[in-house]
């Protein structure tokens, strides 16, 4: 649609002298921007000319500065509860909170927290448009705006940072079996071993189901960052760690 509105206006330029020609002048159609539609050889009727709307052109940044949401990170010294322009956000940790959905401009930020709930900051802060924005507030009661990054590029960097910190696992069935990480199947049915990769570090649940008797084995597993874990399951043993390493690097 944009630039389907870029083109029209290119063609009202380009058509002017036709439109001349027709009892319209040039400078009347560039007056208004707008493209005025007569059919050549008719007699115009009477009355004001129709005019089709041509749509404005906008470029991404532009786009941007028309107001993209942000999301907004604020840090504290100590642990606390952040608002921002009278607003409660997600707390990630005892001393950070995040806003998401934050309009750009000026927003109001404050924070309080210790024995006695007292106020740790309060003050104003330019949120800019369609960023990650990290807000601090420092023990002397002061805040600023201390990083900011388009939201793309901290989606990208932290889609970088999980495959880095990915791991594996590997899961050996005395029996033929299907695994299942997260109730999510992983690899082929029927087989005695399947290798995941791509594991987030953090806590999963391995599942298997035996092929014959379709007996199940579960377990909870605590996966390390950039490791590789060897699992074996039986229907007698269940699910076992037998060895975890570090991940080699690749080239």
């Amino acid at each position: 649609m944009l630039v389907r509105g870029c083109l029209l206006s290119l063609a009202l330029l380009l058509s002017s002298p036709a439109l001349a020609e027709d009892g319209v002048t040039p400078d009347a159609a560039q007056a208004t921007n707008k493209r005025i539609a007569v059919a050549r050889g008719s007699t115009p009727p009477p009355g004001p000319p129709k005019r089709a709307e041509v749509v404005a052109c906008t470029t991404p940044a532009q786009r941007v500065s028309m107001g993209e949401r942000s999301v907004v990170i604020v840090r504290c010294p100590e642990d606390c509860i952040a608002r921002l322009d009278g607003r409660g956000g997600l707390r990630r940790d005892d001393r950070t909170w995040e806003f998401t959905h934050v309009e750009p401009g000026r927003r109001h930020v404050e924070a309080s927290g210790g024995l006695l709930n007292r106020r740790l900051f309060r003050g104003r802060v330019d949120i800019p448009p369609g960023t990650k924005a990290t807000v601090y507030g420092d023990s002397k009661g002061n805040v600023k705006l201390t990083r900011h990054r388009s939201l793309g590029a901290a989606k990208k960097t932290r889609e970088e940072t999980d495959s880095q910190q990915a791991s594996h696992l590997n899961v050996r069935c005395q029996k033929s079996c299907t695994v299942s990480l997260d109730g999510t199947r992983r690899g082929a049915s029927g087989t005695t071993s399947v290798l995941l990769t791509d594991v987030k570090p953090g806590t999963h649940e391995l599942g298997v189901v035996f092929t014959v008797g379709k007996s199940h084995r579960r377990a909870t597993l605590d996966v390390p960052a950039r490791s590789e874990m060897f699992i074996t399951v039986s229907e007698s043993g269940g699910v076992q760690v037998t060895n975890t390493k570090a991940l080699a690097s690749t080239p």
